[in-house]
C-alpha cells in the first residue's frame, strides 16, 4: 500500500555544500492491514522518514509509492485522494491545534475539504469520532488548553480518523505522555486498528512502546 524505494534526504545541500544527510537509501514496504514499527534513537531520521512517507517533504533521492504510483508523479486529484487515505498524528498534541479555535473548528477543515461535508454533517461526524476515542462530544466546544495532554492526543487521533483513512502514521505519538496515559492511548490505537482495519506505521524511539 505504501512503499519507500531507495529514499534519501539531505538538508542544507547547495552549490559547494553537501549538506546534512538525514536518511540514506531507505527501503520500506507497508502492506494492507499491516502494523509496522520504525524504531530508532533521537536524530536517526525517523520523523524525516515519516514526513517523506506522508508527502509532506520530497526525498532528495528515491521515491515514495502509494498503491504502486510515485507521489512525485501525482496530479492534484491524486494528492487529494492520498490526503484522505493517509493521515498522521504528531508527537506534541498541543502543537497540533490552533489555540485560538475550538476543537470543533479543528475538525472542520478535513471534513469540509476532504469529505465535502456541510457544517451540520461535519459536527455530527465529529461527535461520533469523539465518542469513538472515549471523549464527550461536549469537548468539541472547548479550546485546546482546556484539555489534558492525553485527552488532546485522543482528539488528534479522532481528527486523523475524520476522512476515514486506510493508513494511519503515528510519529512519536505517545512520547509526550506519562506512562499510564501512554498505555491508555496505545490500547485505543490497537482497538481502532482492529475495528477499522487500519494499516499502521508507528514511529518511536522507545522499543517497549
Amino acid at each position: 500500500m505504501l512503499e519507500a524505494r531507495g529514499v534519501s534526504k539531505r538538508y542544507g545541500a547547495g552549490w559547494r555544500r553537501r549538506g546534512h544527510l538525514a536518511l540514506d537509501g531507505v527501503d520500506l514496504t507497508l502492506g494492507t492491514g499491516e502494523a509496522l514499527g520504525v524504531i530508532g534513537q533521537s536524530g536517526s531520521g525517523k520523523s524525516t522518514l515519516a514526513r517523506l512517507m506522508m508527502g509532506l517533504e520530497a526525498p532528495s533521492a528515491g521515491d515514495i509509492y502509494w498503491n504502486g504510483q510515485a507521489l512525485s508523479d501525482f496530479s492534484s486529484a491524486q494528492w487529494k485522494a492520498f490526503r484522505r487515505a493517509a493521515q498522521i498524528v504528531f508527537q506534541d498534541p498541543a502543537a497540533a491545534f490552533n489555540p485560538r479555535f475550538t476543537l470543533n473548528a479543528a475538525f472542520t477543515a478535513p471534513l469540509r475539504n476532504l469529505c465535502g461535508l456541510n457544517a451540520h454533517a461535519a459536527r455530527a461526524k465529529a461527535e461520533g469520532l469523539m465518542a469513538e476515542v472515549g471523549l464527550s462530544p461536549a469537548f468539541l466546544d472547548r479550546y485546546p488548553h482546556a484539555l489534558s495532554g492525553g485527552q488532546l492526543q485522543r482528539v488528534a487521533i479522532a481528527r486523523a480518523l475524520a476522512p476515514d483513512p486506510d493508513i494511519l502514521l503515528l510519529d512519536e505519538s505517545v512520547s509526550a505522555l506519562d506512562v499510564s496515559v501512554q498505555a491508555q492511548v496505545l490500547k485505543l490505537i490497537a482497538r481502532l486498528r482492529a475495528e477499522r482495519n487500519l494499516t499502521l506505521l508507528f514511529v518511536s524511539h522507545d522499543l517497549a512502546v
